[in-house]
């Protein structure tokens, strides 16, 4: 696991000078909110998973709100890195994540 999951201090992901984003990212802490669902869905639908850039398009959610919503699911345990990489538009390696629980009813 990379050093990039303890930016935050084992918090979920916010802007450490804003205390407004501390705040919300307290509040978020073990809350399944819509986008979470929306993630894990698809994730659900994709077991082979996808980077943060694919899985942001193909649910049509901005990479500014996606990747924290991923970051909270990683941390809630909800989803891992698959050990696998793929290529983003622009030619990086990035990791592809996958879902590995279903936490509540009803979504596939």
């Amino acid at each position: 696991m990379s050093d990039d999951y303890n930016l935050y201090g084992g918090e979920p992901p916010h802007q450490k000078h804003s205390e407004t984003s501390h705040e919300a990212a307290t509040k978020a802490r073990h809350r399944i909110n819509k986008s979470h669902q929306k993630i894990l869905a698809w994730m659900a639908e994709h077991p082979g998973g996808g980077c943060d850039e694919r899985v942001a398009a193909a649910i049509s959610m901005s990479q500014n709100t996606y990747r924290p919503r991923r970051c909270e699911l990683f941390q809630m345990g909800h989803v891992q890195d698959s050990g696998r990489k793929e290529l983003t538009r622009s030619g990086s390696s990035a990791v592809v994540w996958v879902r590995v629980s279903s936490p509540f009813q009803g979504v596939k």
